[in-house]
C-alpha cells in the first residue's frame, strides 16, 4: 500500500494547542542525567506478529516512534507507572479463524506478521510545530504448513500482477464478533507478491507466503478491532 497526496502544511495538527495523538515518551535512566525525552512523539512503524514458538506464543507488538524534539537529563517521572496485565494474552492457541481470499487455513497457520510504516518527518514550516505523514506502506507474511490444498491456489494468486487484484485477509482471535475480554478481529487487504517452500528433511514441508497491502476503492487496507470493557 502507497498513499501520497499533497498536502497544506496550514491543515496539519499543531502540537502547540495539543491537536492530533502524539506522545511524551521518557526512558528513565539510573539517574536524571541519563533519562531521555522525546515530545510531540508519534508512531511511524508497527509490527504484529504472532506464532508459537516467539514471545511465549503470544501476540507481539513492536513500535517505532519519531520526535519533533528529544531532551536528555529530563525531570524524573513523578507519577505511578500503570504495569499492564499480563493474566489476558492474545495468543496464538486461541486463534479461531485465519481466512486468505475466503480460504480457510486455520489448521495449517503457522506464523503471521505485518509491519506498517509512514514517513513521519517534522515539518520546518513554522518553527517545526508540525509533523507530515506523507506515505503509508504496509508488508507482511504468513506461514502455512504445505499439505493444506489451499497452498496450490495461493501459490496461484501470487502470480496475478494485475492492479486491480487484491484479497481478503481475515485473523480472528475469538469468535469473531469481538463481544467479550480477549477477542480480537484483524483485517487487511493485501495482495500476495511471493512465495517461498522450505522442505527440511527431518520435519513438515512449511510455504511461506510475502504480501503488501493494498488501497482499493471499496476496502480498507488495514482493521484492527478488540473488546474493551
Amino acid at each position: 500500500m502507497t498513499l501520497s497526496a499533497m498536502v497544506d502544511y496550514d491543515d496539519l495538527p499543531d502540537f502547540s494547542n495539543d491537536e492530533g495523538y502524539f506522545y511524551t515518551i521518557q526512558a528513565q535512566g539510573p539517574a536524571q542525567a541519563y533519562n531521555e525525552r522525546l515530545v510531540s512523539a508519534v508512531g511511524n512503524s508497527l509490527k504484529l506478529s504472532v506464532g508459537p514458538d516467539a514471545n511465549e506464543g503470544a501476540l507481539y507488538a513492536e513500535m517505532a516512534f519519531i520526535a519533533k524534539e528529544s531532551s536528555i537529563n529530563g525531570s524524573n517521572y513523578t507519577g505511578t507507572p500503570t504495569t499492564p496485565s499480563m493474566a489476558s494474552l492474545y495468543k496464538w492457541s486461541d486463534i479461531g479463524t485465519f481466512t486468505v481470499n475466503s480460504l480457510d487455513v486455520t489448521s495449517s497457520l503457522y506464523d503471521w506478521e505485518i509491519t506498517i510504516t509512514n514517513s513521519a518527518k517534522p515539518v520546518p514550516y513554522g518553527g517545526g510545530a508540525n509533523m507530515a505523514l506523507p506515505k503509508v506502506e504496509g508488508s507482511g507474511s504468513f506461514k502455512l504448513l504445505g499439505n493444506d490444498s489451499n497452498v496450490v491456489t495461493l501459490k496461484a494468486l501470487c502470480g496475478n500482477s494485475a492492479a486491480g487484484a487484491s484479497y481478503a485477509l481475515v485473523l480472528e482471535f475469538g469468535d469473531g464478533t469481538v463481544s467479550e475480554a480477549d477477542e480480537m478481529n484483524i483485517g487487511a487487504q493485501i495482495k500476495l507478491t511471493n512465495y517461498s517452500v522450505d522442505k527440511p528433511m527431518d520435519g513438515e514441508e512449511t510455504v511461506t507466503f510475502e504480501y503488501t497491502l493494498v488501497q482499493d476503492s471499496t476496502n480498507t487496507p488495514f482493521t484492527l478491532s478488540y473488546y474493551t470493557a
